[in-house]
């Protein structure tokens, strides 16, 4: 109601089904409705007060008081620096030509790369057009969980598809941080090397990709919720997690074997090499687990399916990948080529010229 009245109303569609929403007053009087059906059906507890005794205890969460200090300083930190980048060292002349959302560039900083590519789809759908080479590029080569949420969550937040997709990141990553404290408790078993750990991930390079309208923060949340979620035998949970996960990036499928084998490790006597047959916790329970360990599979196969239908192939999706250069190269020809390239050029006009490439190199 509050983003209707300040925003504008929205018409979106969801799963084929048309919602309209252009009045502020429906949405209010539709909530003020639920909330008297609530309080005359059960007595105790309103709704007020169970929003702010949650707050309360996440403020003052043990996890709370280590991340959040992390977080915010590294996120505002990234946004402080590009944005002085912007202004005080400005763009090359080919960028004059970039793509651009606002002309205010503050709000035209999270605009960049693959960000075009997300909010696409977003706002028009996965496109394909079967009369295009090999090598141009299509959004099918992106998954839908991170610009889907864009799309829906945008509508209730002043229809900002851009800087939505920066707020999932930037709340993503935070929620990302406090599982990993928490994995990395349990698995270090030394409160200061989790805390490193959290300080570490929030501030190495490429963590700029965290505060970017990206799909990195719900990628990492995802795939820690997973492994966190299973190491406590938490299967639903996990397996939720872990199909989102499928469905954020490419490699999310991954994720199934590392859970695989999560899942098959009780059966398995480290000391003496050998496999405990039957398992400790009974065949039912590797059962449910290998189950729960498929589900980052099948979020890719669930997305494969959607491409099926669209295009006729299955995994056209990763055949669109070849129109960026993904493709796979040897060892020796990656090295190779550097080697050539600095030798004929120089090691100065490597690093200035081909940037990304040298940090990538040097981690």
């Amino acid at each position: 109601a509050i983003s209707v009245a300040v925003a504008g109303g929205f018409r979106t569609g969801v799963f084929d089904v048309r919602l309209s929403v252009t009045d502020w007053w429906r949405p209010a009087l539709w909530c003020l409705l639920a909330l008297a059906i609530r309080h005359a059906i059960i007595r105790h507890d309103p709704f007020p007060q169970r929003v702010w005794a949650g707050v309360r205890r996440w403020w003052h969460s043990p996890d709370t008081r280590i991340v959040l200090p992390i977080h915010v300083s590294s996120r505002l930190g990234v946004i402080l620096v590009g944005f002085l980048a912007v202004i005080l060292i400005g763009f090359p002349p080919e960028a004059e030509k970039r793509w651009r959302i606002y002309d205010n560039d503050l709000l035209d900083l999270p605009g960049r790369w693959d960000t075009g590519w997300y909010l696409t789809i977003a706002n028009e759908g996965d496109l394909f057009l079967p009369t295009a080479k090999e090598d141009d590029q299509q959004n099918i080569a992106f998954f839908p969980a991170y610009p889907m949420a864009i799309r829906y969550l945008s509508t209730v937040l002043g229809r900002q598809p851009l800087w939505t997709g920066v707020g999932i990141s930037v709340v993503a990553f935070y929620f990302a941080l406090v599982y990993l404290l928490r994995l990395a408790r349990s698995e270090l078993g030394d409160e200061a090397q989790a805390v490193t750990a959290v300080m570490l991930l929030a501030a190495y390079p490429f963590a700029v990709f965290f505060s970017a309208a990206y799909t990195e923060s719900l990628f990492l949340l995802t795939l820690l919720g997973a492994v966190y979620h299973f190491r406590r035998n938490e299967l639903w949970r996990s397996a939720l997690w872990g199909f989102v996960c499928g469905l954020t990036r490419p490699p999310g499928c991954f994720l199934s074997i590392v859970l695989g084998l999560m899942a098959i490790a009780p059966m398995w006597d480290s000391a003496r090499r050998r496999v405990i047959t039957p398992p400790p916790i009974g065949w039912p329970a590797i059962g449910r687990r290998v189950l729960a360990a498929s589900a980052p599979g099948l979020g890719m196969l669930t997305f494969s399916a959607f491409v099926y239908q669209l295009t006729g192939n299955a995994f056209q999706w990763t055949m669109q990948n070849q129109a960026w250069g993904r493709v796979y190269r040897s060892l020796d020809s990656i090295v190779s080529d550097r080697f050539a390239f600095i030798t004929n050029n120089g090691l100065y006009n490597y690093a200035s010229t081909q940037t990304i490439d040298l940090f990538y190199s040097l981690a």
